[in-house]
């Protein structure tokens, strides 16, 4: 019987497919920069606005750094989950790993690509380069938080809130 259900060399269905933790972790990374690089784009594209190489480069820093945050949102809710194992505990460290992380992750690649291209009128000193990068990256900051937060709400906030939600509940069942 080749088709028999009970036979161990019948093949996998998708519906059976366990992940590694890592790859879970992985998969989880990759659907939440997905989202949020869709979300930025239609923000954009609803604005009347089209999608310019300055506006490429966002996205592109939006999908790296959401993703990189993401996979540092799940690293701090297991270091929390040690010391505080509630649900709240749990949801309350994602959502500020999320948010924390996809920010503060796009930030910087946005201050790296701020910082090559004003490093022609930098100073070699090293007096001078500490207030220079320091300021580089506060206007950088600055720039990126008013030009780039807006295109994740509100619907930001909705992406966030599921995604703690999901994972919390992934995470309780898969103890």
């Amino acid at each position: 019987m080749a088709n028999d259900p009970t036979d161990d060399c019948a093949p996998a269905r998708f519906s059976s497919l366990h992940l590694s933790r890592w790859g879970r972790s992985a998969v989880f990374a990759l659907v939440w920069s997905l989202m949020i690089t869709a979300l930025a784009a239609f923000q954009l594209t609803q604005a009347g606005r089209s999608l310019e190489d300055g506006r490429l480069d966002t996205l592109g820093f939006l999908a790296v750094g959401s993703f990189l945050g993401a996979i540092f949102a799940l690293v701090f809710t297991v270091f929390v989950r040690r010391f505080r194992p509630q649900t709240s505990a749990r949801f309350a460290a994602m959502f500020i790993g999320l948010t924390m992380g996809t920010v503060g992750f796009s930030a910087f690649l946005h201050f790296l690509d701020y910082r090559s291209y004003y490093a022609s009128w930098h100073s070699s000193t090293f007096k001078y380069w500490v207030g220079e990068q320091i300021m580089t990256g506060a206007g950088s900051l600055y720039i990126f938080l008013v030009h780039v937060t807006p295109l994740l709400m509100p619907w930001g906030v909705v992406l966030l809130l599921g995604a703690c939600a999901f994972e919390v509940r992934r995470s309780k069942n898969s103890r």
